[in-house]
């Protein structure tokens, strides 16, 4: 693994990305937002991962969602 892939936040695994996605569960309560269900919980982006590029780790861009209303708001199943 290179020394860029560690620090870098477009790293889904890296150690920054891991904290943001800790933080936004820790501040939604270990639920999803939408309906409450407290297993198999994603994080999902409000501005798209892949556009957005500066706010990847930015807590405000955000939820706290269960697999299956994150499915939903993408139309396909996780």
């Amino acid at each position: 693994m290179l020394l860029d892939d560690c620090i870098n936040p477009a790293n889904r695994n890296s150690k920054e990305y891991r904290k943001f996605v800790k933080k936004v569960k820790k501040r939604d309560g270990q639920k999803c937002v939408i309906c409450g269900e407290t297993d198999f919980l994603h994080v999902h982006h409000l501005l798209p991962f892949e556009i957005y590029k500066n706010i990847r780790i930015d807590t405000a861009n955000g939820v706290t969602l269960c697999k299956n209303c994150h499915g939903q708001i993408h139309g396909r199943k996780f």
